[in-house]
């Protein structure tokens, strides 16, 4: 026994002398190690619930919190290692879709790993940032910066590289939480950071680390306040939901698409003649007509009642062909807009030299398509609807051969009028399916002054994944943030017509053929965010960016001046 003493107090003297760590603090340290994985694990999975189809959005918090936690109490490489762990339990099972239309995992791994990136560098800055200043340290410095880095990386990614990838941004859930009703006065990133700076300070008021002691006995009920007042106080904000500006019957044309998908749009007219059948199926059995607001749901063929639409709504290249240059094309739209005897707002494609365009415009039934007043795409999907680096990729990944013509950006703002029976010319605020992602694309045609958000969209490729049921609640984010009542089309759905403030409506199944029928509020008034959002953004990466620098100048510097010590 005493023989066993001495030898373990032995082997202790000489580990310290050599500066190796005992063994059982080296089994501690992997213990903890194993915790931190865990947790993120857990933490990124947390979040991902609080997306669609799950839209469990009270989980975003404690995501976060525990993000945050178990980050703050690590040192840099470690924290590193537990976002790194945390955006790829995230971004996997989100964008797990990618797959389906590439039929490959290639590109689902390759851009969640990218994706994962942004949450790593924002790991890297908060913890340098605390390295340098005392007061980043403090349960309100931790708070602010956390909060600040993440809104600015999370805005980075959706603009860089190329068009950026925007999707997975956590203000989207929050349309049904307190949150929301902050997004009128700062659009994603004012709800983001909200998220963020709650989450720091939940993380604080209960975390036991010995780095987060408080030295007074109020610290931690006034952070555990702070949050609390933070997410019950937006409830307090009122979401307007009337018209300003008259109301807008509408007919969404959900015409399907037969699978595969691929093989109908090869087909000339085949997509068009489905949404004609549906249109004149509503000219001869319409359903009810309702007060503004008022939900209908989604019907098929069989219904019958008295609705009069104001304007059709037809889906992204719900007009497979170019009309101007297909006459098949051409005649279904035609006769369609001729049965029902209003305005059809629909989506096609034409090609040039260079490329293609994707395009949104107005047919009218005595004139036709109104080329005056046309939209095309701004933003198209890297390597989805074009192919950077195409002879490069190429060499690398088969399914980008399937994007044989790349798709060229629009010039033109995201603004279109559809001029009305009645005399009436309404202004649209419009983008084509994953631009509802993107806020500046929709913000700026709310800035021109539309007063109806409509989002066509194309979701064939999709089938009945979660993808149709995200970008919906896209199109539901815009409508609080913009004040505007808002409508995703889609071919095969997900179709939604949102209220003002992002209630729902009526909405449709994916893969199916419907036609929803509501009278929407008009409103005109601007909420804050039409102008703050995009200054809000710009100024969040521009301040990570100088924070960061800042950050790891005085970093470099004080290694210096401690080496020469």
């Amino acid at each position: 026994m005493v023989a066993s003493v001495k030898k373990s107090s032995s082997e202790r003297l000489a580990a310290a002398k050599s500066g190796a760590k005992p063994r059982n603090e080296d089994e501690a340290a992997r213990g903890y190690l194993l915790v931190d994985l865990l947790c993120g694990i857990l933490g990124g999975v947390a979040l991902w619930t609080t997306f669609p189809d799950l839209s469990w959005w009270w989980m975003s918090v404690p995501a976060m919190a525990l993000l945050a936690v178990r980050v703050s109490a690590a040192s840099t490489g470690r924290a590193m290692l537990i976002a790194g762990v945390f955006a790829l339990a995230f971004w996997l099972p989100l964008i797990s879709w990618i797959q389906l239309p590439v039929d490959s995992v290639g590109p689902w791994l390759v851009l969640s790993v990218f994706e994962a990136l942004f949450i790593i560098a924002w790991a890297w800055i908060v913890k340098v940032s605390a390295t340098v200043w005392q007061w980043a340290r403090t349960p309100l410095g931790e708070a602010l910066i956390y909060t600040l880095v993440w809104v600015g990386t999370e805005q980075l990614r959706s603009r860089f590289p190329w068009t950026g990838f925007p999707w997975g941004n956590i203000a989207m859930p929050q349309v049904d939480s307190p949150l929301g009703n902050l997004a009128p006065y700062g659009g994603e990133s004012l709800v983001s950071g909200a998220i963020m700076f709650v989450a720091v300070m939940l993380a604080r008021a209960f975390s036991l680390h010995r780095c987060h002691d408080v030295t007074s006995w109020w610290g931690r009920p006034a952070m555990l306040a702070t949050a609390a007042a933070v997410f019950i106080l937006p409830l307090a904000i009122p979401l307007p939901a009337d018209q300003e500006a008259g109301s807008l019957r509408l007919a969404a044309i959900q015409g399907g698409v037969d699978y595969p998908g691929i093989t109908s749009f090869g087909v000339e007219g085949q997509v068009s003649e489905n949404h004609l059948r549906e249109t004149t199926q509503l000219a001869k059995s319409p359903a009810p007509q309702g007060a503004p607001g008022q939900s209908q749901s989604p019907r098929s063929s069989s219904s019958a009642s008295d609705f009069s639409a104001d304007l059709i709504l037809w889906g992204e290249t719900a007009a497979d062909r170019d009309p101007r240059v297909s006459a098949i094309v051409r005649q279904n739209v035609d006769e369609a807009s001729h049965s029902v005897g209003v305005p059809i707002l629909l989506g096609f494609q034409n090609f040039v030299n260079e490329g293609r365009f994707n395009w949104l415009g107005v047919w009218y039934p005595d004139s036709g398509l109104d080329e005056a007043s046309l939209y095309a795409k701004q933003k198209p999907v890297p390597f989805g609807e074009f192919i950077p680096f195409r002879s490069f990729v190429s060499r690398l990944a088969s399914q980008a051969a399937q994007v044989e013509v790349d798709m060229l950006p629009g010039k033109s703002p995201g603004y279109l009028v559809a001029k009305l029976n009645d005399g009436r010319e309404v202004p649209l605020a419009v983008g084509i399916c994953f631009e509802s992602a993107y806020e500046s694309a929709i913000g700026e045609g709310v800035a021109l002054g539309g007063q109806l958000i409509v989002v066509p969209s194309n979701n064939v490729d999709f089938r009945s994944t979660a993808q149709t049921a995200q970008q919906a609640q896209q199109v539901r984010f815009r409508a609080i943030e913009f004040g505007r009542s808002a409508v995703q089309i889609s071919t095969t759905g997900r179709s939604l017509i949102a209220r003002p403030n992002g209630s729902v409506i009526t909405a449709s199944e994916p893969e199916s053929s419907a036609t929803l029928l509501a009278q929407v509020a008009l409103r005109s008034t601007k909420t804050p965010a039409t102008t703050l959002a995009p200054i809000l953004a710009t100024g969040t990466i521009v301040a990570t960016g100088v924070l960061a620098l800042v950050s790891l100048g005085g970093l470099i510097a004080a290694r210096w001046t401690s080496r020469r010590r």
